[in-house]
């Protein structure tokens, strides 16, 4: 399997300096428009070489290629100061060798679960950019091509017989980049990438991933010069562009809201484990007001929980960077739990709750939850997910007639709470994490009865002035 060139080739002399390592530099044009600028040297040339892009992820590519090439001991050329080519490919790539390529070229800087998710992605676009099916071999799956055919630790040299079989039919069978780029094959190949192997429709956020990653693929092809720029069809914009913005100034009433979450809480807490740390967890954000992946992430070692049953702590030190599949993935690395998102900070929590969490800690409901560090955690001893507690909470409040409620809308319930009790804004913005300009730009004015206390305060003070005699 050849890959193709990483850079175009440049025409001069070309000699094997020392390269000195590559910078990039943010700038602004004449036009106001940011670039990003890859700036490089030649050891014993004095000259400096610059390269300009419009996107960062182009000029983190460029760079990339010149450290590939310092790395394969290739010549540079000296009037470009870029990698010098010297056998041209006579015709564009396949895609599955553009892919390879491009994979082995990303995979370094690449955390593993990006990694696990562009093999994936470029998988199903393999299986896609085919002329047919015909004389596909038994095992010819979407985890072979990622597994064994794209991944860098896995050489040809180390194939079986049936890995051969099938790295030749896809081989053979594989388009060439240059046929796929046309306007109409990009818009059938955006429309497959949506779909199941069974024709129904991928989940949005997996469809807009294998989109995104056959996107990178065309323009990795476009920057090295094997196609023209390829324009690739619209979509309706990001999730969160889509989601509508919660209305902070119809937040549902404090004391429904928990009725709620009791009433889910009797009708499910000794039936099942699951039901019960989902119980907990709509209590502890309920009350504390925590994001949803610090409930997940909270440990039994960060409550201070007095015998005595009254206020308590808990510390926020840690939050979930990512769902299960990504800690597996990660084997032994540490990536399951990052820093919170503002800063760690310590949570007083009411004595109901102490109570709650004393008689919950003592005695647990399974043995996953007396064995495991979590406060609340699956069947396995794991930490949940922030959808098993919002999907669960989203259902009771639904049933009680409080329409649309998110695990993040217990946050905002919780900040709007102690702001109408009265607590000042700073107590109230490191409890739940946000800076003060946070509070003032979200929650002001969601207080209820906020307006009309001003409006006493101005007629007080209308009321003080003698007729006739302005203010001051």
């Amino acid at each position: 399997m050849s890959a193709p060139a990483q850079l175009r080739p440049r025409i001069g002399s070309s000699t094997p300096h020392r390269v000195n390592t590559p910078k990039l530099r943010r700038r602004t044009d004449s036009k106001g428009r940011v670039r990003w600028q890859a700036r490089w040297s030649l050891d014993g040339t004095g000259r400096y070489h610059a390269r300009t892009f419009a996107k960062k992820a182009a000029a983190d590519r460029f760079i990339r290629g010149i450290q590939n090439a310092v790395d394969g001991g290739r010549p540079f050329d000296v009037a470009t100061g870029e990698p010098l080519v010297e056998d041209l490919p006579t015709e564009a790539p396949t895609v599955c060798e553009l892919a390879a390529a491009y994979l082995r070229e990303c995979w370094p800087s690449w955390q593993p679960r990006t990694r696990q998710c562009a093999a994936e992605s470029l998988a199903r676009i393999l299986r896609i950019a085919r002329r047919s099916d015909d004389g596909q071999p038994e095992g010819f799956t979407d985890g072979w091509i990622a597994k064994r055919y794209l991944h860098p630790d896995v050489t040809p040299e180390g194939f079986t017989d049936a890995d051969r079989a099938r790295a030749s039919h896809l081989e053979a069978s594989s388009y060439r980049i240059d046929e796929i780029v046309g306007r109409t094959e990009v818009h059938e190949l955006f429309h497959e990438l949506g779909r199941r192997l069974d024709g129904g429709y991928l989940a949005v956020a997996t469809a807009k991933r294998h989109r995104k990653v056959a996107r990178s693929l065309c323009q990795y092809a476009t920057d090295l010069g094997l196609v023209e720029p390829v324009v690739w069809p619209k979509t309706s914009g990001t999730k969160s562009a889509r989601t509508p913005k919660p209305n902070l100034d119809v937040l549902p009433d404090f004391a429904a809201v928990l009725e709620a979450i009791d009433a889910y809480g009797e009708s499910q807490h000794f039936q099942a484990s699951p039901a019960a740390n989902r119980h907990t967890g709509m209590l502890i954000g309920f009350y504390l007001g925590m994001r949803p992946s610090e409930i997940c992430s909270l440990r039994k070692a960060d409550l201070d929980l007095p015998a005595d049953g009254t206020w308590g702590t808990c510390v926020v030190s840690r939050t979930l960077s990512g769902t299960g599949d990504q800690r597996r993935w990660a084997g032994d690395r540490n990536t399951g739990y990052a820093a919170p998102k503002t800063q760690g900070r310590s949570v007083p929590i009411p004595p109901p709750l102490v109570a709650h969490l004393k008689a919950w800690i003592e005695h647990p409901p399974s043995q996953a939850n007396r064995d495991t560090e979590l406060v609340i955690c699956n069947r396995r001893g794991d930490a949940l997910e922030s959808r098993h507690i919002a999907e669960p909470l989203r259902a009771a409040c639904t049933r009680a007639g409080l329409g649309r409620v998110t695990a993040y809308t217990l946050r905002h319930l919780s900040v709007r709470t102690c702001l109408a009790a009265g607590m000042p804004l700073a107590e109230t913005a490191s409890r739940h994490g946000h800076a003060v300009d946070t509070m003032l730009r979200f929650y002001t004015g969601t207080v209820l009865g906020e307006t009309e206390r001003g409006n006493e305060l101005l007629d007080e003070f209308y009321g003080s002035l003698q007729p006739g005699c302005p203010p001051g």
